[in-house]
Parts: structure tokens; C-alpha cells; sequence
């Protein structure tokens, strides 16, 4: 919630693939719910993505009104955040769906529609966030934009 860990990596993420696929039309930020305004992303974050090449450079912020304007979908992490978005922006969605990003698994996957838990405070915990993540967001990509 506080924009300095899912999101971020998600976000990195996301752009990385789209970019490796040659998808040049999606527009792709981070915000959250609750946020650190202008925090950096988590350390440990920073390390495994860097792992991959990938420089998480957001800045966290809040997520506004406004982001249901600009963006076809807002990818959440966990339900928590879906159901306090959902009710939160309740009639100011104008396009965007609210979607959980583990819906990407298929439906015979226990992980199916599951929280991205936040992970332990050590190397391995983003290093298992990190894969999560990408799987996911290879998902996302396939489904929607191929």
C-alpha cells in the first residue's frame, strides 16, 4: 500500500516486456493506494530487478481520479486493495477496470485470483516476488495484447 514494492516491481516489470515484445501503445505507471509520496522503491527491490536489468526510476504517489481517465486497467496486488479501490472510487471509474493480476493464472491454478503477498525481508522473498510477478505480468501480456 504504500507504493514502494509491488507496484514499483510490477511496473518495471510490465514496461521491460512490453518493450522486449515491441508493444509501444501501453502506458504503464505505478501508484497506490496508500503511498510514501515520492519514496524510491524498496532496496531489496531495486537489487533484483537490477538482477535483470531492470531500473525501477518511479516514484511513488498516490493513486487519483484521474488514473481511471488515462489508464484502460488498474492491476492490483491483493483484495484488500482491490475491494478499497473498488469502493473508494465508486462511480468515478470511468473506462478502467480494477483488475487482481493473479487472475492472469488460469482458473485451475490455486493461485487463481490470490493475494501477491509481501515478501519475507530477505534476498530469496523478492527474488520469489520478482518471479511471480514476471510470470504474471508475461500472462497479462499474452492474453491481452497478442
Amino acid at each position: 500500500m504504500a507504493n514502494v514494492t509491488r507496484s514499483p516491481l510490477m511496473e518495471g516489470i510490465l514496461k521491460s516486456l512490453l518493450e522486449k515484445a515491441n508493444i509501444t501503445t501501453v502506458l504503464v505507471d505505478s501508484a497506490g493506494y496508500r503511498a510514501f509520496v515520492g519514496s524510491e522503491p524498496n532496496a531489496r527491490c531495486q537489487s533484483v530487478a537490477g538482477g535483470y536489468g531492470i531500473k525501477l526510476d518511479h516514484r511513488s504517489r498516490l493513486l487519483v481520479g484521474e488514473d481511471f481517465e488515462l489508464f484502460d486497467r488498474i492491476l492490483v496486488a491483493d483484495c484488500y486493495l482491490e475491494e478499497q479501490i473498488l469502493r473508494a472510487f465508486e462511480g468515478k471509474m470511468k473506462s478502467a477496470q480494477v483488475q487482481l493480476l493473479s487472475r492472469y493464472y488460469p482458473e485451475s491454478d490455486p493461485r487463481y485470483g490470490k493475494d501477491i503477498h509481501m515478501p519475507q525481508e530477505d534476498e530469496s522473498g523478492y527474488q520469489s516476488l520478482y518471479t511471480c510477478i514476471e510470470e504474471l505480468c508475461q500472462r497479462f501480456i499474452a492474453r491481452e495484447y497478442t
